[in-house]
């Protein structure tokens, strides 16, 4: 589904949309467009619209505003340990979605 133009999205910044009845929230990240669902899969946080983004290493991070919950954005991983180093989000991803920019500059997503 066609979602935004590539100008729309400044560098840095994030859309949120509802592509077949789903919320999701495309984001421009070192000029790439990367799409997660808008709602943290934690306890529903809305991480899409206001989560904060960091670069950790190569990867971007992205932090629930509700309980610091960390995302890697491009596999949608959950980086969130507790304090003895165990993963709280063991086998439970941030679900992602296919983006595509064509040659018009046209923003496409695929769930």
């Amino acid at each position: 589904m066609l979602v935004a133009q590539t100008g729309e999205i400044s560098v840095g910044g994030r859309k949120c949309v509802v592509v077949e009845g789903r919320h999701v929230t495309v984001f421009n990240v070192g000029h790439s467009f990367l799409c997660l669902d808008s709602l943290c899969h934690h306890m529903g946080g809305p991480i899409g619209a206001e989560g904060d983004i960091e670069m950790i290493g190569e990867s971007f991070i992205l932090k629930c505003p509700w309980h610091q919950y960390e995302v890697e954005m491009s596999s949608g991983k959950g980086l969130t340990r507790n304090m003895f180093g165990a993963s709280l989000s063991e086998d439970v991803k941030q679900r992602t979605h296919h983006t595509r920019i064509d040659e018009q500059g046209n923003v496409w997503v695929a769930l």
